[in-house]
């Protein structure tokens, strides 16, 4: 019969070591093993034996050495070649305990230790059970000659023939894995079949990460995130479920099949050692909770796309929030507040999350120099700051700074989890060409236009340098996942460019310097063969939004409200408009108009090249200007008004709206910044 010694847990890390150890035994539950030559005294009764008893020892070794031990039982055993009797005191109480002890009493002899190993073995017969003592020859040799005599009437049996194994002919252990390709459909395949034999201690043993982590890799989806800009809180598509089956297999005998457990492999894993000294997956608290190794304290651009990925170590399935916290100086007192998504899954035991969280994502006003998130329980927190917290604090610095280049990298770490790299060094752009050429044989009537040489074929590509800029030791020793495992997608606008990573070595630090960066090279994956124009170095034609479908003067105000926060407690949604209240958080006019948490938006007029003449668009982060995002701006008003009073002698009624000239009464930066007339 099989039992399994060993084997994976409900949850596992589908690159680490997914090991099944099966245990073979004969049905006194003695394991498959090779026998030496052997010896058995058959013990019938309860009893053990009386003090004075023997039991002696005589072998020749194959090269006609010969030996005996002799061993008595004794109810104060001082010698070496002396055991307990049955009147010992305090002798184990149970008579498979009291042989085992003799056996174990016998194999600490020298002499027996170096050549046989003694046990006890019980065997369980109705109505009571019987028991066994073997002395036997370690070494598989039938020219050793071993015979056990005793004192006593006990029954001994010598076996003079070394067996290779006590498994029946032909024997092996069959194992069938299935797996579930799309996760919690039910639809299982077999994707392997195993026939294991036995080694010398009667187990066999299975890694089933050898296929599992190739059919999980083989299934995960193509991007790890469907939109790097979402605001939607995404439950990670890296878990499969898979399960086995295994049976005894010899000589015609086909047992049934015995089924495990379903059981789950996450996609990625960890390292070596840290696999050997820990259970990670089950050691993950709200203290650990998030898989990366991305250290705190990230430097984002205002309107970065950045998300954390949480994995559900409770119980029981939670829906969750973010406990924002918001600083206007590195040194002030935080402004907190409580975010979830309008998508709001709730995330099963065992699950990732993937969390929205750049600043755009979290509407973060444009004074936040610092801000820092935690993932809490969504239905235990209150305003007053009760919270039940579920993962570590997560710290990110917004970066205000213009830069010359930012590019952004998407990519996936040693969980196949996204994270998100701002790339703002210099970059480059280099030609690479394969040319296939053959020579010709000149004419005797060639002229100027006749060939030496030609090219009849060419394969190329652009290989572009990326540079992250400084950044700090930490993430630059993280970053090795990157250049590690090659999953990354450029981020253009809306579009992923699935990029290749080239070169194998690459520098992670240098103790001499103080400013620490990534460089690297990577080609597109899809080459283009044929050439076309890209709008700009190495980069992507973006695809325009249709200018009708977007920007338009002609949208209905939801509120009044003197921050983001005001509006998102009164459920303002995303693309949704408002005015302003006075005072406001922004120091602006009364009534100026802005969309919240806009899918497209532009730094000035010039950006909004799309935008026809007299529409309205919203202004990003970082405009021109200086202003909040998502306040709304006519391109090129065709009648714009100094102020208030201005557009109302014109005819525009209070609660109308209206493009500000410029220059205008409010000191605004440019004309056409749409407001409310208030008086």
């Amino acid at each position: 019969m099989i039992s399994i010694v060993q084997q994976p847990g409900a949850i596992a890390l589908s690159r680490n070591p997914m090991v099944i150890e099966f245990l073979a035994t004969d049905d006194d539950n003695q394991p498959y093993t090779p026998k030496g030559v052997r010896s058995e005294l058959k013990i019938l009764s309860i009893n053990g034996l009386e003090e004075d008893d023997t039991i002696t020892l005589n072998w020749t070794e194959p090269d006609g050495t010969t030996g005996n031990i002799t061993f008595t039982a004794k109810d104060s055993p001082s010698l070496s070649t002396e055991f307990i009797s049955d009147d010992t005191i305090g002798k184990p109480p149970s008579p498979i305990g009291y042989w085992r002890a003799v056996a174990e009493t016998i194999n600490g002899h020298p002499t027996v230790n170096r050549h046989f190993k003694v046990y006890a073995i019980q065997y369980d017969i109705f109505p009571s059970p019987d028991y066994s003592l073997f002395v036997e020859v370690v070494e598989v040799d039938s020219d050793w000659v071993l015979t056990m005599t005793s004192s006593t009437a006990l029954t001994i049996t010598n076996y003079d023939t070394a067996l290779a194994t006590t498994a029946p002919d032909n024997y092996s252990i069959l194992v069938d894995v299935f797996f579930e390709e799309e996760y919690g459909t039910g639809e299982y395949s077999r994707i392997s079949k195993h026939e294991l034999p036995l080694n010398s201690t009667g187990t066999a043993c299975l890694d089933l990460s050898e296929v599992i982590w190739q059919k999980v890799k083989g299934s995960l989806p193509q991007v790890p995130l469907n939109s790097i800009h979402g605001t939607d809180i995404v439950i990670a598509d890296n878990l499969r479920n898979y399960y086995y089956r295994y049976r005894e297999d010899y000589d015609d005998v086909s047992p049934a099949w015995t089924v495990s457990v379903t059981k789950k492999a996450m996609a990625g894993g960890i390292t070596q050692d840290l696999f050997a000294t820990t259970n990670f997956l089950g050691t993950r608290s709200a203290i650990n909770s998030l898989l990366t190794w991305y250290p705190s304290g990230k430097s984002v651009a205002p309107d970065q796309p950045e998300w954390i990925n949480w994995f559900n170590f409770n119980v029981s399935s939670k829906s969750i929030a973010i406990e924002l916290k918001v600083w206007t100086a590195l040194s002030d007192t935080p402004t907190i507040s409580y975010k979830h998504t309008l998508v709001d899954p709730v995330v099963d035991m065992w699950e990732v999350a993937n969390i929205p969280v750049g600043p755009t994502q979290l509407v973060i006003g444009d004074t936040i120099k610092k801000y820092s998130v935690q993932v809490i329980d969504r239905n235990d927190y209150n305003s007053s700051g009760t919270i039940t917290p579920l993962s570590e604090v997560r710290i990110f610095y917004i970066d205000r700074l213009p830069q010359q280049e930012v590019r952004y990298i998407l990519y996936e770490n040693g969980f196949c989890l996204p994270e998100v790299l701002r790339c703002t060094g210099i970059s480059n752009n280099q030609l690479n060409v394969q040319r296939e050429e053959r020579t010709h044989v000149l004419p005797k009537d060639y002229t100027e236009l006749s060939p030496e040489i030609s090219q009849y074929k060419e394969e190329y590509s652009n290989a572009h340098t990326f540079r992250t800029g400084y950044i700090g030791r930490n993430e630059v020793d993280a970053l090795q996942e990157l250049l590690i495992y090659n999953r990354a997608f450029e981020v253009e606008n809306t579009t992923y460019i699935p990029l290749h990573i080239q070169g194998n070595r690459y520098q992670v630090s240098n103790t001499n310097e103080f400013l620490n960066g990534v460089q690297f090279v990577a080609i597109r994956q899809l080459s283009d063969k044929i050439y076309r124009r890209r709008e700009r170095p190495g980069g992507y034609v973006e695809i325009p939004e249709p200018a009708a479908a977007v920007f338009t003067c002609d949208y209905t105000l939801s509120g009044t409200y003197a921050s983001f926060a005001a509006a998102i407690a009164d459920g303002i949604t995303a693309g949704e408009y408002f005015d302003l209240d006075f005072p406001n958080d922004f120091g602006l006019p009364e009534g100026l108009h802005f969309q919240y948490a806009p899918a497209i938006s532009y730094a000035n007029d010039a950006a909004a090249a799309i935008v026809d003449a007299d529409s309205c668009y919203p202004i990003s982060s970082g405009n021109s200007f200086g202003y909040p995002q998502g306040m709304v701006k006519r391109k090129s008003p065709a009648t714009s008004y100094f102020d208030d009073a201005a557009a109302g002698l014109a005819g525009v009624a209070i609660g109308e709206k209206y493009a500000l000239a410029y220059p205008n009464l409010y000191e605004l930066g440019d004309e056409g910044f749409v407001k409310t007339r208030i008086t």
